[in-house]
């Protein structure tokens, strides 16, 4: 969420310490929101956060002094 910042040098991370989350997030919604106007790209948009997320939280860190 805050990648682009710590590119481009709005923000800054001073030491290279992460937290593993015990559990997963999840996210529950009835099936009918699905097919409410822009249902689908709600989630698509949110597993699409999420995913990169995940890619982001592995690799090393921006702008790390």
């Amino acid at each position: 969420m805050i990648y682009d910042d710590l590119v481009a040098g709005r923000l800054a991370i001073p030491f290279d310490l992460r937290l593993q989350l015990k559990q997963t997030y999840f996210l529950a919604w009835q099936r009918s929101a699905l097919e409410k106007p822009l249902g689908m790209e709600l989630r698509a948009w949110i597993i699409g956060l999420s995913r990169r997320q995940t890619a982001l939280s592995r690799g090393p860190l921006p702008n790390v002094k």
